[in-house]
């Protein structure tokens, strides 16, 4: 064979070798890439598995008015077992909470303010709010509240962590309540000479938490039992979110 020709094979060859090293080397970061990507669900679903299961197994304690009481202390956090994990869950009175459709809006008022809100914002949020409770459907979920003009995003952020559609109560439970909601029903009570601090939560509970593993294995659960002495149906799920 010509030089010349010799030198055109050889480069070939080393060309063809070139894409195929190229092109085993990508499929070999391919594989790793899948590996790591399913390892990484694989993960985030057995820490979806892992919070599931520990709000199954607080619940039935929830039953026991000595425990639930231990248990809504100021949004306790309490770690449960599952098989050989500890799982951290945050556990609430949902009426140590102030009710969107049926709270005291005296209360509403002073969380207002309690979060930095002018007195001619508050007087217009509170207009909105006690117009929206006449419509024929009440608030739904908390958000719907959040939604109102006239808030900003800080004091949306703080109303969201002391308010509730679920209690159906003008009271607050105010032995768990966070202490910002405390005070404003404090200061409440206070300025209209009536008692809004009350009991009789306990029925209805906000269990949440989050586990993570390792990078993109974060997984939040946040679930609110209502219990009942009914044999038929003694829980009832009013709300279920999940990150997964």
């Amino acid at each position: 064979m010509p030089e010349g020709e010799r030198g055109t094979a050889m480069l070939l060859a080393l060309v063809l070798l070139a894409l195929a090293s190229g092109l085993l080397l990508g499929l070999t970061g391919l594989g790793r890439s899948a590996v790591g990507t399913a390892g990484t669900a694989i993960a985030r679903s057995e820490n979806a598995i892992l919070l599931e299961s520990a709000i199954q197994a607080v619940i039935p304690d929830l039953f026991d008015e000595e425990a639930a009481e231990m248990s809504g202390r100021a949004a306790a956090v309490r770690p449960v077992r599952v098989g050989e994990e500890i799982v951290e869950l945050r556990i609430a009175d949902i009426c140590s909470r102030w009710d969107v459709n049926r709270g005291n809006l005296d209360v509403f008022v002073e969380l207002l303010a309690g979060v930095g809100a002018d007195a001619v914002r508050v007087a217009s949020v509170v207009d909105l709010l006690r117009e929206a409770r006449l419509a024929r459907e009440p608030f739904l979920d908390v958000s719907q509240l959040l939604a109102l003009p006239g808030l900003n995003a800080t004091e949306r952020a703080e109303l969201a962590k002391v308010v509730t559609v679920h209690c159906r109560a003008e009271f607050v439970d105010t032995r768990h309540a966070a202490p910002e909601l405390a005070a404003a029903v404090r200061r409440a009570e206070r300025i209209s000479g009536m008692v809004i601090d009350g009991r009789g939560g306990g029925r209805t509970w906000h269990l949440a938490g989050e586990r993570e593993t390792g990078p993109g294995t974060l997984v939040a659960i946040s679930a609110v039992v209502a219990l009942s002495h009914d044999i038929r149906h003694p829980v009832r799920i009013l709300e279920w979110r999940s990150s997964e």
